[in-house]
């Protein structure tokens, strides 16, 4: 949905911070690379999303919710890697 904060990948971002704290990944490394990530979605795929399928940009509140969900599963892996 346009516009929306969480859509079907939201997902994703948890699972790979989870899997990334787990991993004991530098916390600066994972946020930057999310950042990044981000910006290469907005710029490049949101172009072949509008080029291609109609759907248009992706939003704003999104790409916050994503970085949100990611630094949330980075600490949620963390912790289960150090056993709390």
């Amino acid at each position: 949905m346009k516009g929306a904060a969480l859509d079907k990948w939201s997902w994703i971002h948890l699972g790979t911070g989870a899997v990334a704290g787990y991993a004991g990944i530098d916390k600066k490394t994972v946020f930057w690379a999310g950042l990044v990530y981000e910006g290469i979605e907005y710029y490049f795929f949101n172009w072949h999303a509008q080029a291609f399928e109609g759907s248009g940009r992706e939003s704003y509140p999104n790409i916050l919710a994503d970085m949100v969900l990611l630094w949330a599963g980075y600490e949620i892996g963390f912790k289960m890697r150090r056993g709390k």
